[in-house]
């Protein structure tokens, strides 16, 4: 009873809609570009967020779906700095080495047996991003100005 929902466009929607269309899974949903309002009804509707990011930045899809409660699938490669900051791995989701089919169907795989497990990992994501806050990252931005600021000393 899972349910693949694939969000977003790019260079190679045309060939992940064929790819989607060929398998006859009526499970898989193709979604496209979804305006920012429709992405937390999205969400909601999950219990794990895919994330496939090869180079990203930071990746806020993963802030997103963390704040509507969901399992986190990511790679820790270093190509997408929010899974390396908000993804702890056997806790709010599973991160993965690199992004290949082996690897994400086997994590997927690994999830889809497992209510409960992803049930606490739900969980723990709401705890992990509600500390993830304007304030929290101002008092760190601060903290690291005034050290990077302060004069060597020879202690």
């Amino acid at each position: 009873d899972a349910t693949l929902t694939v969000v977003g466009t790019g260079p190679q929607e045309a060939e992940v809609r064929k790819l989607l269309d060929s398998s006859g899974q009526p499970t898989i949903n193709f979604k496209g570009r979804c305006s920012p309002e429709e992405m937390p009804h999205i969400y909601r509707s999950h219990d794990v967020l895919v994330c496939p990011y090869e180079n990203e930045p930071w990746g806020l899809t993963i802030n997103e779906a963390m704040s509507c409660g969901l399992a986190v699938i990511a790679s820790f490669n270093g190509t997408c700095g929010a899974a390396l900051d908000l993804l702890q791995n056997e806790r709010n989701g599973i991160g993965i080495d690199q992004v290949r089919e082996e690897t994400l169907t086997l994590a997927m795989g690994r999830l889809l047996d497992q209510a409960e497990f992803v049930q606490a990992m739900k969980k723990n994501s709401l705890k992990i991003i509600s500390c993830w806050t304007y304030c929290t990252a101002t008092q760190a931005m601060l903290t690291a100005t005034l050290r990077a600021t302060r004069p060597a000393t020879n202690d």
